[in-house]
């Protein structure tokens, strides 16, 4: 094994040895952080009736309905208060 000292190149083959480690935890991060992420803004524009098991597309009028909460707001409040 040798050692580097100072900025001295590393060769193609241990550039592609270091990715080969590192390769498996992008796509850990990929499946397990980005699909989630993905998936729930996915279901957030949909609305869901549980009694007929019917799912339809509603775009952001979620969101608009959150936002017009007032109880989510004064949620966010507390929330403010009590981390800060």
């Amino acid at each position: 094994m040798r050692r580097l000292r100072g900025h001295e190149r590393v060769s193609g083959l241990e550039q592609l040895t270091g990715y080969l480690f590192v390769l498996p935890t992008f796509l850990i991060l990929g499946v397990f952080v980005l699909f989630a992420a993905v998936y729930s803004l996915w279901i957030s524009l949909m609305h869901y009736d549980p009694f007929f098991h019917t799912v339809y597309p509603v775009g952001l009028s979620n969101y608009k309905y959150v936002a017009s909460s007032r109880l989510y707001w004064f949620s966010m409040l507390h929330a403010l208060e009590y981390t800060g």
